[in-house]
């Protein structure tokens, strides 16, 4: 008996109760022991962690974090175990293959898509687990044999929110942080207890106890030197805290204080000794050095010092730089220079130092008018300037023809040297090839092709923007069941339908769902016929609640012998009872009839006829294997046994003849004095001619 009929029998009506479960399923669908709750976890205040008096904090190493694998463990130290690292179904390792008994194996929100898993079209059934996250809905077979997906909702992949995500029966299985939980872990305080759940309590791996020191007790803190005054500081839950009232060290400054408080005074701070001097100034040409005296850490004004003056031309370095009259004098007499301008047409002469200043420029060749030339006739470093169009561009024509070129000098007079092209045809490029100061014209408006699925395929040739374009002539719309791609996506009545709807049958039929078939909008039902089954419903969706045969099971069984042992399920108030026959008298049929342990016990020993011929005729009824037979008393023999000189009148050896084998069966021969064997006697033959034999004589009883 299958699994499925037990859960009939029992009055399930679940709805998937009726599916034949594989003995054994991927264990990712029904948990695991990877990542779940289980006894021997360590998390929580309490715990394993908790230690005798005597034990002291274990020190754990800085551990590099590893690639996350799927294991069971937190490789990458993320407090997540296995994140995105499992597969589809919530496990390790490969995903299961999908095999047809109405289940999603390999958890890819398709049930029996195996290529094996034919069905009939338009059969619909019910599918998924009502687990978790997931529910149960109606699955239907296509046209090609195949079942679709199932309307239910899918497992999704686990986070940590206290939510089965991935129906497998576990909730956060391998997603939760070391203490159980979801987030961050707690963080460690001195309070007793392990509370960031790392075995550890009161403790850093990296700064070691928090408990540093007795909870409550103060001390003194800081130091007394220089500047600086004590203060104190109190032990809390997580160390010493902060030094309160202390006056801490400072930046030294020039005021003979130990501001920094390291024993020595202003160091580093004045700029020097009160009281020392030291000359300032200089002693080159006509400067002469003073003196300056520091108070209180500065340097005084330079006194005494003769400080420099503007230079003059009288051959003395008055301005104390080492050199003497530079920018004073103009030149020296004598002294020879060029003069005048070289740039443009212009060229330079020569200039004479005279009584310390430069004389006339001689030889030189001076500017003149700006003419359109391409000549700096000015001498000013710009050419043609009083025309500032020149080297501008410029073109001639318009559209392809148009040419580009430079303002430029011709004949004296600023002129463009372009030259406008030819014209061509126009083409759909955003240029006026035929240079007619028109763009793209007279292109387009014929039909074409859009590429585009559905009606939106035929358009209207267009040139836009110097593109050719081909804009369909029916605009995209929301898909609607009338057998068109209203959308032009390629699909035709997609998403259409989907609404609840009254099917108008009986029973678990009647609920449907709208679903577009042939550009027609009908209610499919949710759920199709089953057997019919002790519940209270119209299984079978006939009218009928509960009616007869109501089980796939024939039969139950009950305590007791024979007949009355086993009977036929019936439904008795949406309850299925199991109706025995009562005890009967035992007849020849392998039952125990009459319940008593035994089966076809007392019967046969009447006489009867066996419907063979002669001595076999008679014989005695017994029942075997259910059946009753009618067993010869006598067997055959030869005729005429046990002495063949015995004349009987009975048929011996069944075979319809009497005394056919007798020695003296014979016909008398006429005038001979003989004997033979008739009716049953040895008689003389007449001496006459022996009459017409008659027929045999009835056999003799046995």
């Amino acid at each position: 008996m299958t699994r499925a009929m037990l859960l009939l029998i029992a009055g399930s009506v679940t709805l998937y109760a009726c599916i034949e479960l594989p003995d054994e399923l991927p264990e990712a669908r029904f948990g695991s022991d990877a990542g779940g709750g289980g006894a021997t976890g360590g998390g929580g205040i309490g715990g394993d962690e908790a230690q005798t008096p005597d034990a002291s904090p274990v020190d754990m190493p800085d551990a590099a974090p590893a690639p996350e694998v799927c294991n069971g463990v937190d490789d990458d130290l993320d407090d997540s175990i296995d994140e995105g690292v499992r597969n589809a179904c919530g496990a390790c390792g490969a995903l299961p293959d999908e095999v047809c008994d109405s289940y999603d194996n390999d958890c890819d929100h398709i049930i029996d898509e195996a290529e094996e898993c034919a069905c009939q079209p338009g059969l619909e059934e019910p599918c998924g687990v009502a687990r978790g996250i997931c529910t149960v809905g109606v699955r239907t077979c296509s046209p090609d044999g195949q079942w679709g997906p199932c309307s239910g909702i899918g497992p999704e992949s686990e986070v940590c929110n206290d939510i089965d995500d991935n129906c497998d029966g576990d909730t956060d299985e391998g997603v939760q942080n070391a203490c159980g939980g979801c987030g961050s872990l707690p963080r460690e305080v001195c309070n007793g207890a392990d509370d960031d759940c790392d075995g550890i309590t009161d403790g850093r791996a990296a700064e070691g106890d928090l408990c540093a020191c007795p909870p409550g007790a103060d001390e003194p803190c800081g130091t007394d030197v220089g500047a600086c005054s004590f203060g104190r500081r109190v032990c809390r839950y997580d160390g010493w805290g902060p030094c309160d009232g202390a006056v801490e060290a400072s930046p030294e400054q020039c005021n003979r204080v130990d501001d920094d408080c390291d024993g020595e005074i202003d160091e580093d701070a004045c700029d020097c000794q009160h009281g020392t001097t030291r000359a300032c100034g200089s002693n080159v040409g006509y400067c002469r050095a003073g003196t300056e005296r520091c108070s209180d850490g500065s340097w005084g004004p330079c006194a005494e010092e003769r400080r420099p003056r503007d230079e003059q031309c009288n051959q003395v370095d008055d301005d104390c730089d080492g050199a003497a009259d530079e920018g004073a004098c103009d030149c020296q007499n004598g002294e020879t220079r060029p003069c005048g301008s070289d740039v443009g047409r212009c060229q330079p002469g020569t200039q004479t130092c005279v009584s310390g200043g430069w004389g006339m420029c001689q030889g030189e060749v001076g500017p003149d008018d700006e003419r359109c030339n391409g000549v700096d006739d000015d001498c000013d470093g710009a050419v043609d300037e009083p025309w500032p169009a020149l080297g501008n561009p410029c073109a001639d024509g318009v559209g392809a023809c148009r040419a580009q070129g430079e303002i430029v000098c011709l004949g004296g007079q600023p002129a463009c040297d372009a030259t406008a092209g030819a014209a061509r045809n126009e083409v759909c490029n955003g240029v006026d090839d035929d240079c007619d100061g028109g763009t793209d014209e007279d292109l387009g408006d014929f039909e074409c092709d859009t590429g585009l699925p559905g009606p939106c395929g035929s358009g209207a040739a267009s040139c836009i923007g110097g593109d050719e374009r081909c804009d369909p002539l029916v605009v995209a719309r929301a898909e609607v069941c009338n057998g068109t791609d209203d959308d032009c996506d390629g699909r035709t009545d997609e998403g259409t339908g989907g609404g609840p709807c009254d099917t108008g049958q009986s029973g678990r039929c009647g609920p449907g769902t709208l679903a577009c078939v042939g550009a027609l909008e009908v209610c499919q039902r949710n759920q199709a016929p089953a057997n019919e089954s002790c519940n209270g419903v119209d299984d079978d969706c006939d009218g009928a609640v509960d009616e007869p045969p109501l089980l796939q099971e024939p039969e139950c069984i009950v305590r007791g012998n024979g007949i009355c042992a086993r009977g036929v399920p019936i439904c008795v108030g949406g309850e299925t009872e199991c109706q025995t026959p009562d005890p009967r008298n035992e007849s020849c049929n392998g039952l125990d009839d009459d319940c008593d342990g035994r089966t076809d016990e007392n019967l046969g020993g009447q006489e009867c006829a066996t419907g063979e011929q002669g001595v076999c005729a008679a014989g005695i009824s017994s029942c075997a294997n259910g059946q009753m037979f009618c067993v010869r008393e006598t067997a055959p023999r030869a005729e005429g046994e046990p002495d063949r000189s015995t004349c009987n009148a009975r048929d011996d050896d069944c075979d319809g003849a009497i005394d056919e084998d007798h020695p003296r069966r014979r016909a008398c021969d006429v005038g001979t004095a003989d004997y033979h064997c008739s009716n049953g006697r040895i008689t003389l033959c007449p001496v006459g001619p022996e009459p017409e034999p008659g027929p045999d004589p009835e056999p003799v009883p046995q």
